[in-house]
């Protein structure tokens, strides 16, 4: 029997009304590559609750995180629209050339699908959404599934704290740690990981950032992934 470096399990839930239950094997998932995958416009994710959207020009949504060998994630994607209407997704492991390697599918026919992941490698994964053309937003939860107590990533995810002694506790990729009230991270004071924001309101509120740059105001700053330091334009 050949040997298996990683199993994916999936399965839609039968407590959401006499759906699918499966538990399948799939095989080979390949060496623990923490690649970006190629040819797709992949949004980063994070343990925790996520916001997709997928329109009639982008049919599709992918989403790619992370995870360490020997962990156990839940994924659940959710419907926005109301009434809900039905998804699914698939998932891939992203190979070192930044190839993907199918795992397999679940569909949500009542605009929820469930899902979860085992890696005995570890390494970069591909969610792809699809909402059979209905334009939405959906959400995508993922959870930390192990029974060891050991995290499913060494990064600090959103909300995680960071810095500290060292600047030690590192969030993950497309994150920054956000240090609140002045201090910047000084005497090993700790932050917390926060998402870098995607658009912000043009209002002039400068803010003096912990990089010594002024913004015109806060979101801005955080959009750059830099702490604010003080209200006010930044004094030479």
């Amino acid at each position: 029997m050949k040997k298996l470096l990683g199993v994916i399990c999936l399965a839609a839930l039968a407590a959401c009304g006499g759906g699918l239950s499966a538990d399948l094997d799939l095989g080979d998932e390949g060496e623990a590559a923490l690649t970006k995958p190629r040819g797709i416009d992949a949004t980063r994710v994070y343990f925790g609750s996520n916001a997709l959207s997928v329109s009639e020009e982008s049919p599709l949504a992918y989403a790619v995180f992370e995870m360490n060998a020997g962990s156990r994630a839940s994924i659940n994607v959710v419907s926005g629209k109301t009434p809900r209407t039905a998804l699914g997704f698939k998932v891939y492991k992203v190979r070192g050339d930044g190839a993907l390697t199918y795992l397999g599918q679940v569909d949500g026919p009542r605009g929820y699908a469930s899902a979860v992941l085992s890696s005995r490698s570890g390494g970069s994964f591909v969610v792809e959404i699809s909402t059979n053309g209905v334009a939405q937003g959906v959400k995508l939860d993922i959870t930390c599934a192990r029974t060891d107590g050991k995290p499913c990533t060494d990064k600090r995810q959103p909300a995680e704290s960071c810095g500290g002694f060292r600047g030690t506790n590192v969030c993950d990729d497309g994150l920054f740690c956000n240090y609140v009230g002045g201090h910047c991270g000084w005497a090993d004071q700790t932050g917390v990981c926060a998402r870098k924001p995607q658009s912000c309101q043009r209002i002039y509120k400068p803010v003096c950032g912990c990089d010594g740059k002024t913004y015109s105001n806060a979101c801005v700053a955080s959009s750059a992934g830099v702490s604010v330091k003080s209200d006010g334009a930044c004094r030479n």
